[in-house]
């Protein structure tokens, strides 16, 4: 699988390293309601955002698809 730089992709990288980084705040402070609900919400967009970066990075269509 080939990457290409894609100036597109980094907000997505920046948005996937804030969602993991409040994710892991929130899943230390697991006590407050609610907390695991946003922790698991955020790792699930912080995932999403991650893959969309790799997404808009490949170059290939079968690798793009996956």
């Amino acid at each position: 699988m080939a990457f290409q730089f894609n100036p597109y992709s980094i907000p997505s990288i920046l948005s996937a390293i804030i969602a993991f980084t409040v994710a892991f705040i929130a899943w230390k402070r697991r006590s407050v309601p609610g907390a695991i609900s946003l922790a698991l919400m955020l790792l699930s967009a912080g995932v999403w955002a991650l893959a969309y970066a790799v997404e808009l990075s490949v170059t290939n269509l079968q690798a793009q698809i996956f």
